[in-house]
């Protein structure tokens, strides 16, 4: 049984719940989530002003038979689980962000999604011998959840 399947961009089927990431200062949340290791469906978002972006994160091997590489907008959908990872892998120029975001929005209304969670750092400039806290920051969210 294959554990990846590739599919064209009518085809995607958001589950209930979305995480998403962009491609911010860090790429952290981008790079978390494009971690992730269980049985996953990679799908390629077409977007014609995509074309020409090269993606931020990358393998730093070749990937393996059951990965793809990554793409600039990628999607990933858990097998087993009730989630689905949305990946804005590129630095997105100014003038096609509204394309980008309206694409994912009408994916999650396609697809009914409940709950979008967006993943995303601010810069820290900790050194070594610096102690900092470090607080959490949930926006529109249920307590709890």
């Amino acid at each position: 049984m294959m554990d990846v399947d590739d599919f064209g961009n009518d085809e995607v089927e958001l589950r209930k719940t979305v995480l998403l990431a962009y491609t911010d200062i860090n790429a952290a949340g981008s790079r978390a989530l494009l971690g992730i290791s269980m049985r996953i469906e990679y799908y390629t978002i077409h977007i014609p002003e995509l074309l020409c972006l090269v993606p931020a994160c990358t393998r730093n091997r070749p990937p393996k038979p059951t990965e793809r590489d990554f793409q600039a907008l990628q999607v990933l959908n858990c097998k087993y689980e009730e989630f689905s990872v949305v990946v804005v892998n590129a630095v997105l120029p100014g003038n096609c962000c509204h394309v980008v975001v309206n694409r994912i929005l009408d994916m999650c209304l396609e697809s009914k999604v409940q709950k979008i969670m967006l993943m995303t750092t601010l810069r820290l400039e900790l050194s070594q011998s610096t102690t900092a806290k470090i607080f959490e920051n949930c926006l529109f969210a249920k307590p709890g959840m």
